[in-house]
């Protein structure tokens, strides 16, 4: 009985994500992935002719593209809509500064 009464009192707010142009991990695993790329297509070349090059292309490719979506991934972040305070992934369901319930 009390729990559904607090529950009915709860208040409830949005989760709301923002991506920072500038984040110092994101950027990094994206560059990683942009140096991966071309060490994939050097080292292709390298050790074979022309089918070297091709299968380090696709390889180069397939890592900047897994890169480049962890380092957005680094480079959200999640904030309660009526604190604004940071909330550290997007599974959490209770704020921890307003203890608001998240939607």
């Amino acid at each position: 009985m009390i729990s559904e009464i607090n529950d009915q009192n709860a208040i409830s707010s949005k989760k709301i994500k923002k991506n920072i142009f500038f984040s110092l991990k994101g950027s990094a695993v994206q560059l990683l992935g942009i140096i991966l790329f071309i060490i994939c297509i050097g080292v292709g070349y390298a050790i074979g002719d022309n089918l070297g090059g091709a299968i380090g292309i696709i390889i180069g490719i397939i890592l900047m593209l897994k890169l480049f979506r962890i380092g957005s991934k680094l480079a959200a972040k999640w904030y309660c809509e009526s604190c604004k305070s940071i909330i550290d992934n997007e599974n959490v369901s209770v704020c921890p500064t307003c203890k608001a319930r998240l939607m």
